[in-house]
This record gives C-alpha cells, sequence and structure tokens, in this order.
C-alpha cells in the first residue's frame, strides 16, 4: 500500500508532502466487538467503514502510522486497524495548512451511512467519523462525491479541494 501512494506522489511530480483531508475505506471480515479507548467496547458488524481524517504532517505519515502494526494506541482508528484491513484511500490536498475538511465530508457520509457514534470526533461536533455500509462500492463512490460534488452542503470546501486535485489509492483485493 505504502508503494501505490509514493509511486502516485511521484507521478505527480511532487517531493514534498502532501498535506490535507482524506477518507480511509476498510474492510472488517467478521463481526467482532472491539474496545476502543475511552468509548468502551463497540461493536463492529462484518462490511466497510469510511474513517474521515486530516493529515497536516502529510497523507504518507498518516498513512505509514495506520499502517504500522507497532504503535501506542492514541486514536479511535488505531484500536480498529489493529484487527481491520485498509482496501482504499482517497484523499485531497489543501493549499493552506488550515483548511481540514474533514468535518464536512463527514457530515455528508452521515446523510448517507450509518454513523459509529463519537467515533473519531472528540476534539469537534460531529457526530462520528466512521460510517458503516455493508457494501464497499457505495461507501467508495459516496465519499468521492463528498470530495467533488458542487451541491454539496459545503460548496467552500468543494471548490478549494477540486482546486487541489484529487487522489485515489485503492487496495480492494
Amino acid at each position: 500500500m505504502r508503494g501505490c501512494l509514493k509511486s502516485f506522489i511521484a507521478s505527480r511530480g511532487r517531493e514534498e508532502r502532501i498535506k490535507g483531508s482524506y477518507v480511509l475505506i476498510i474492510e472488517n471480515r467478521e463481526d467482532r466487538s472491539i474496545e476502543v479507548g475511552k468509548l468502551g467496547v463497540i461493536h463492529f458488524r462484518r462490511g466497510f467503514y469510511a474513517y474521515t481524517g486530516s493529515a497536516m504532517g502529510g497523507i504518507e505519515a498518516r498513512l505509514d502510522r495506520h499502517l504500522r502494526p507497532e504503535k501506542r494506541m492514541f486514536w479511535h482508528i488505531d484500536y480498529i486497524l489493529a484487527e481491520m484491513n485498509i482496501v482504499g484511500l482517497i484523499f485531497s490536498e489543501t493549499k493552506n495548512s488550515k483548511d481540514r475538511y474533514e468535518c464536512a465530508i463527514a457530515r455528508r457520509l452521515a446523510s448517507s451511512f450509518e454513523p459509529i457514534e463519537s467515533f473519531g470526533s472528540s476534539d469537534c461536533c460531529c457526530r462520528s467519523h466512521l460510517f458503516y455500509s455493508t457494501r464497499y462500492e457505495d461507501l467508495h463512490a459516496e465519499s468521492l462525491i463528498a470530495f467533488i460534488d458542487p451541491h454539496s452542503d459545503s460548496n467552500s470546501m468543494i471548490r478549494a479541494l477540486a482546486s487541489s486535485g484529487i487522489g485515489m489509492v485503492s487496495f480492494f483485493e
């Protein structure tokens, strides 16, 4: 996966870090309960989850952390990635490191998918930053729309993201 992302970045002729917002598509192959830090035990159904976040230190560094098996459990996402697999990544660069669009993306995904209450949103007022679907294709398509739909509830975010370009890496087997 890291190689795919590095190849994508190299193909854009870029050496510097890409900062911005992202959506991870995650596969859970079986029903399971996971203790997620202070949220406690959460039951996760078999299926797919979309997690939205920001990578102001660079998307490559953030993905490396998400993929690293040995790490201190800090964020909610760390707990589930120890048990589930990343199968896709959609991201967009922001021109200004103060521009963080993960909450607007989360609001868009919340309108179509079941949120996992309070997951990944302890530092904002979002209901969640993790959403469930039985179908990979639905999460993937709606995540792309969240980045590019000019009719979304957050037109300024969409214009900013579209002007800087959207990248996508799919790892689905």
